[in-house]
């Protein structure tokens, strides 16, 4: 039986091109697809966080009490949200009236919902306040026995949840206003309870 005849060198080279292209291509195609692991630790202005089911952990201590705080977002991941003004004296008072628009689309409510309790939460929780649930305005079925409160009402404190394509924090006088879309909205939310926490300036 002959042999086979070997193959010209320029089809050999072409072979091993052909060959080396489609390396590079699946190599190209993998790292599409490839996300780096999220980093499991942060040390953020000598708080140290660790990531756990979805949460960043770390511990506060206010007096001689350590609390726990888990929230959604690290303190890097907020660092870009706007936030803007002051709070005045007002907003000291108890307790403070969560509120929102019951107009808001339906499909933002488990997202307003979400940050209320997140919120909600921190404040009893850790800074022993009080806080009780509002609408912007009355709406029978969902604003039934609460009280109707905004901005405007300049004699109480006012924390008013809302859905924004960005997420911002506004502080005017007695109303502090969180600011976002989904997601979005609990980052905006988480910004300002580091601030509360004395996490963040």
């Amino acid at each position: 039986m002959d042999e086979p005849s070997p193959l010209p060198s320029w089809k050999v080279l072409l072979v091993i091109v052909a060959v080396l292209v489609l390396i590079v291509i699946g190599i190209f195609q993998a790292s599409k697809f490839y996300t780096p692991s999220e980093p499991s630790r942060l040390v953020y202005n000598n708080f140290e966080f660790k990531k756990s089911e979805g949460f960043w952990h770390t511990q506060w201590q206010q007096n001689e009490q350590v609390y726990n705080v888990s929230l959604r977002f690290n303190p890097k991941e907020v660092e870009t949200v706007t936030v803007s003004g002051r709070l005045n004296d007002t907003f000291r008072r108890q307790p403070f009236y969560l509120t929102f628009d019951p107009d808001a689309n339906q499909s933002d409510f488990k997202y307003l919902a979400l940050g209320f309790s997140e919120f909600g939460l921190s404040i009893v929780r850790a800074f022993g306040g009080t806080v009780e649930s509002a609408c912007t305005k009355n709406m029978t079925g969902v604003c039934d026995d609460h009280a109707i409160v905004t901005c405007a009402d300049d004699d109480k404190a006012v924390v008013y949840f809302r859905s924004a394509p960005e997420p911002r924090v506004t502080l005017d006088g007695n109303c502090l206003t969180l600011e976002g879309k989904e997601l979005d909205l609990i980052k905006a939310i988480d910004r300002v309870l580091y601030h509360f926490y004395k996490i963040m300036p």
